[in-house]
């Protein structure tokens, strides 16, 4: 589903997703047998709309490209969301280059503005140009790439694809969470965590998971997990995770204010001896005073 809302003032200093008056998605395809819909509808390749709500899906037969295009005709909307029912294309695969990222090298999904004074800059806001792979179920508010209201529940990287996907090199993005009120903490327990790490002695804090790379015939990772201020089961504190650190390893975390983790992925992939990167799936609860939410 594509929807367009308004800001409330208070909100106004917030990242937007999109503020144009243009907006072109495109889908392409390089292989015969795909199936990619924001939602099971009316819409289809090639419209144009100007509805605030919109459903759109790929036809059944092979196309090169699918798109849509997207005006906006109410100066007050800041925001483009898209909500992913099915999305299922070409997985990332490996950059042709020594030690290249995952990247969508033959199917990718992608969101530009055709508008020149309101330039749509999804790179710039959350640092990715395009998706692709198995992305089902996804969807973006203001800020996050994916959001999650309900109290408890879980959430995965994209393309995690039941930890038998890869995820894509060069992503930057933040998962969000509603806080309620009564909310005084978050525990985080992965029922899959695979992300390369520098020292499998310590798979966490910069020195496990974000050393800079300066020799690229032997890259270093900079892939990892950001979450405000946890502590692990067996009292490991860190807000930086990476390697199985967090596998099978509840993490709980009190910081103030927004409920979050991002996702931040460098444009290497040292496999061998850095470890595979495949992603993670995780399941949250919220707590107070020790009762789960």
């Amino acid at each position: 589903m594509i929807s367009t809302t308004e800001l409330h003032p208070l909100q106004t200093t917030a990242k937007s997703y999109a503020m144009a008056n243009v907006v072109h998605l495109k889908v392409f395809l390089c292989v015969i047998q795909f199936l990619i819909a924001i939602v099971n509808g009316l819409g289809q390749c090639g419209d144009i709309t100007s509805e605030k709500e919109y459903t759109f899906r790929s036809t059944s037969t092979y196309t090169p490209e699918c798109s849509l295009r997207v005006y906006v005709t109410d100066n007050k909307v800041t925001q483009l969301r898209l909500d992913f029912e099915d999305f299922s294309i070409a997985p990332p695969e490996k950059s042709p280059f020594n030690y290249g990222s995952y990247q969508c090298l033959r199917d990718s999904f992608t969101v530009e503005s055709l508008s020149r004074e309101n330039s749509l800059e999804v790179r710039g806001d959350l640092l990715f140009d395009k998706l692709c792979g198995e992305n089902s179920g996804q969807h973006t508010p203001e800020g996050c790439l994916q959001y999650y209201p309900d109290p408890f529940g879980t959430f995965e990287s994209f393309n995690y694809n039941g930890g038998a996907g890869h995820y894509q090199g060069l992503l930057n993005y933040a998962i969000c969470f509603k806080r309620y009120n009564t909310v005084c903490s978050m525990q985080y327990n992965a029922e899959g965590f695979q992300l390369p790490t520098n020292d499998f002695s310590q798979q966490y804090d910069n020195r496990g998971c974000n050393v800079p790379t300066n020799d690229t015939s032997n890259p270093y990772s900079q892939d990892f997990l950001f979450i405000p201020d946890a502590t692990t089961a067996t009292e490991v504190e860190s807000s930086i995770w990476c390697g199985t650190s967090l596998l099978n390893n509840l993490a709980t975390t009190n910081a103030p204010g927004p409920l979050y983790v991002f996702f931040r992925t460098d444009k290497y992939a040292n496999e061998i001896v850095n470890g595979n990167e495949i992603g993670f799936r995780i399941t949250y609860q919220t707590e107070c005073g020790g009762t789960k939410r």
